[in-house]
């Protein structure tokens, strides 16, 4: 019992953090691929086949992300983040979005994390 209870501690003590900070892609039916980079400073940008398209400032907190952009102006939108493959992907949940393309965009969409 006490080495199952130290090896617990263990993997507790080695576990990565989840962290949305860095470069995300999906590619989307018809084959544009989707990006966002999530920097330190609480800002993202967003692109299409590389090439700009929206940016704006999120919050991430306890796997829950809100966005607000250019794309959708005073109109923020909330997701829950589920972590997927030891945290090398994640798919996106809408808790609440008024902006109907960011919605349609992200709901449901699993990105993977680019290095």
């Amino acid at each position: 019992m006490r080495l199952l209870v130290v090896f617990t501690l263990v993997l507790l003590a080695f576990k990565t953090p989840q962290t949305i900070t860095g470069r995300w892609e999906t590619i989307q039916p018809g084959g544009n691929t989707l990006g966002m980079i999530f920097k330190p400073d609480n800002h993202f940008e967003g692109y299409v086949n590389k090439k700009p398209f929206v940016s704006g400032t999120y919050i991430f907190s306890h796997n829950t992300i809100i966005l607000n952009g250019n794309g959708c102006i005073d109109m923020p939108g909330k997701y829950r983040i589920n972590f997927l493959k030891n945290i090398d992907s994640i798919l996106w949940e809408v808790i609440s979005d008024s902006c109907a393309a960011r919605k349609k965009g992200l709901d449901n969409v699993v990105f993977s994390r680019i290095q």
